[in-house]
């Protein structure tokens, strides 16, 4: 685990440069960076290999999204048909429950009618 470093003072008249995993500040002399931590310079290579990964993880993202995008529509697709059928089925029952009432009414001006008396 790395530990916490305190940025190291410079005795000159610049201002002191600050490099650490968690602080950068200052002027920062980038041949002393590279000497200081041994860490390699920034080439075309370099450059290449970044660029090889972030368009591959750019098209990854763009597989992923157009999958999600492709099962939502599917899923829209069916809920848009169970709507097209739910509005029919109700269509029906309401259909067949003024039916309903128009016979119960039948049924029971029917009724009044053999009640009556002649």
């Amino acid at each position: 685990m790395l530990e916490k470093q305190e940025p190291e003072s410079s005795s000159s008249s610049e201002e002191a440069q600050a490099v650490t995993p968690w602080v950068v500040s200052g002027n920062v002399d980038h041949e002393k960076v590279i000497e200081k931590f041994g860490c390699d310079r920034i080439d075309e290579s370099l450059i290449c290999v970044f660029d090889d990964s972030f368009d591959l993880a750019n098209r990854e993202a763009m597989d992923e999204s157009a999958e999600w995008r492709r099962m939502f529509d599917c899923e829209a697709e069916k809920a848009s048909k169970c709507n097209s059928e739910l509005a029919l089925e109700n269509a029906a029952l309401l259909s067949k429950i003024e039916t309903l009432k128009q016979e119960l009414e039948a049924s029971r001006l029917k009724c009044r009618s053999r009640e009556a008396p002649h």
